[in-house]
């Protein structure tokens, strides 16, 4: 274990020697972006993650990833975990345990319901108790049925701790999206 722990410290000094790097090439407008999941923050702005923690026990995890990821979102402004898939739903609570880290991104997993299924609600329920921000795909049905998942999210949470990213549409669904979801003056 130790020697595990050792290297995996050695990867994040490694993987921040070069983001350090990237960033002050790309840095745009104070910030940058993660394009994979589409966010733009301002100053120093990814996505963590630790996708073999499927395999891993809630124990496993917190010994040899948490302390990984708290590194990383310590050197981070903003940080988006990537939850993927419900073999990792078990480290929900660890990763609402880590201060720094700012949003959890949330994969369903091949052949599951979309984001806005209610299966999905503890989930969300953690990471807001946490008071944490929300990345949620929504794709079943066609635009209407994107549309009904996102309110009902929004009644739930509220719109301002929600980011959602839907399948590609027409303009005019598209347009049909922001008139719909655009919060309005009075909100």
């Amino acid at each position: 274990p130790e020697l595990i722990l050792q290297k995996v410290s050695e990867i994040d000094a490694v993987y921040f020697q070069y983001f350090d790097r990237f960033y002050d090439l790309v840095q745009s407008g104070g910030g940058n972006s993660y394009t994979a999941f589409n966010i733009w923050g301002s100053g120093r702005t990814a996505k963590v993650q630790c996708d073999i923690c499927a395999l891993l026990s809630p124990e496993q995890f917190r010994t040899f990833v948490i302390p990984s990821l708290r590194r990383q979102c310590r050197q981070l402004n903003h940080s988006l975990y990537h939850l993927d898939g419900p073999d990792a739903i078990k480290h929900v609570p660890a990763l609402m345990e880590i201060a720094e880290l700012d949003a959890l991104q949330w994969t369903c997993g091949a052949g599951q319901p979309d984001g806005a299924n209610d299966r999905w609600l503890p989930i969300y329920d953690q990471v807001r108790a946490a008071g944490k921000s929300l990345w949620i795909q929504l794709y079943d049905g066609q635009v209407s049925d994107w549309l009904a998942g996102a309110q009902k999210l929004i009644g739930l949470y509220g719109s301002g701790c929600l980011y959602f990213n839907f399948p590609v549409m027409s303009e005019a669904d598209g347009r049909l999206v922001l008139q719909t979801l655009r919060p309005s003056a009075e909100s």
